[in-house]
């Protein structure tokens, strides 16, 4: 069998799938990319037995059918570095793989089809088009929260809330921070669901996610994500995620607008003088001014920054861990941020962006900390 294909596009696919094979597991075939040649084109699958990926490609010359398995990694160095328009891919029935182009050509060996898990396509009951790019843009926003807490397995992915009208709920946490992505789409559904993707599923899609809409379809123990020529079979987490609406205040009466970008600058330059287990940094912000801290007693280092913001509610002081609290503001887009508190002590503090969309709005909100010391 032995087949011609163009080489931009099917480079494209081998390296999207080398993300998708397993690493480090008992199946090595799961390191394999899986060819099935027929019809006149070929179709490259590959799974880690989570998340599969299929992606269908049409063939310039085609001699013979069939089906191999070639390692993903060496696969994707042969295309590394190649050249021209198109390559051609020979297996052979005594189990080699050849990839040739222009100027050199490659040989391993090929694994057999039969050694490749069964991966056929589920029904899946419900159907329903979001955008792309909103949703491409809220995972950027929500991977980083993302817990590896194993213990905790209903906080190791990104939970989808679809609820009607129209609004799609994207949602992240690890018990510290919590990210959410409040899509709202541009017609009502009549379904609802929730279920929580893995974190390895959500960072594949977000390197294919464009302003392209993406089908998305469900059942009870799966998702199918449908993005240009890639096809997700993505297994959901068995289990509970939070219910975030209850931690999130529904009035917060203590407000501030503060400079993002400023104050991440002088977070960064804080954090080096704070305590070095929990990063804290104090905020203090009275009369148009906020004043932040930090301190590291045993070895006797501290700093200091005051930054002008603009401020209308009462005066308000907090302890946050700096490290979470420059990640939610280098998340963030637009130059103003509203940092958003109650009164009540042990509250989480709230933060968005000044500036929102009107089809999405995005809310981090924090665990506050106990401090060593408040400016005065």
């Amino acid at each position: 069998m032995r087949i011609l294909v163009d080489r931009k596009t099917l480079s494209e696919a081998v390296n999207l799938a080398a993300r998708v094979t397993a690493k480090k597991r008992d199946v090595s075939i799961l390191e394999n990319v899986h060819f099935e040649v027929k019809n006149n084109e070929v179709t490259l699958t590959a799974t880690d037995a989570e998340t599969t990926l299929r992606t269908s490609i049409a063939l310039h010359v085609m001699k013979g059918d069939g089906q191999f398995c070639v390692s993903a990694k060496e696969l994707k160095a042969m295309l590394a570095g190649a050249s021209g328009e198109t390559v051609a891919l020979e297996a052979t029935e005594d189990g080699c793989f050849t990839l040739e182009y222009s100027n050199g050509a490659f040989l391993c060996p090929a694994a057999g089809a039969d050694e490749f898990p069964e991966t056929k396509q589920e029904e899946m009951t419900e159907r329903v088009q979001l955008p792309g790019l909103l949703i491409r843009d809220a995972l950027k926003r929500s991977l980083w929260s993302v817990s590896d807490d194993e213990l905790r397995i209903a906080l190791m992915g990104v939970c989808f809330t679809l609820r009607r009208p129209g609004i799609l709920d994207i949602v992240t946490t690890n018990a510290h921070v919590l990210v959410l992505s409040r899509i709202r789409l541009s017609y009502s559904t009549g379904s609802e669901f929730r279920f929580i993707i893995p974190k390895k599923a959500a960072m594949l899609l977000q390197r294919v996610l464009s302003d392209e809409p993406v089908d998305l379809s469900w059942n009870d123990q799966s998702c199918r994500v449908k993005v240009g020529p890639y096809t997700f079979d993505i297994r959901n987490i068995d289990a509970r995620f939070p219910d975030y609406d209850k931690v999130i205040p529904n009035a917060i009466p203590l407000q501030a607008l503060v400079p993002r970008d400023t104050v991440l600058r002088s977070l960064k330059r804080l954090l080096p003088f704070s305590d070095d287990k929990y990063g804290r940094v104090n905020l203090s912000f009275s009369n148009g001014t906020l004043k932040m801290s930090a301190d590291d007693f045993e070895n006797m280092r501290g700093a200091r920054q005051t930054i002008a913001i603009a401020h209308e509610s009462d005066d308000a002081k907090i302890c946050v861990s700096g490290p979470r609290l420059a990640g939610i503001l280098s998340k963030l887009s637009g130059q103003d941020a509203v940092f958003g508190m109650t009164d009540a002590p042990g509250t989480p503090v709230i933060v968005w962006p000044w500036s929102q969309a009107a089809d999405c709005e995005a809310t981090m909100l924090m665990t506050s900390m106990r401090g060593n010391k408040h400016d005065e």
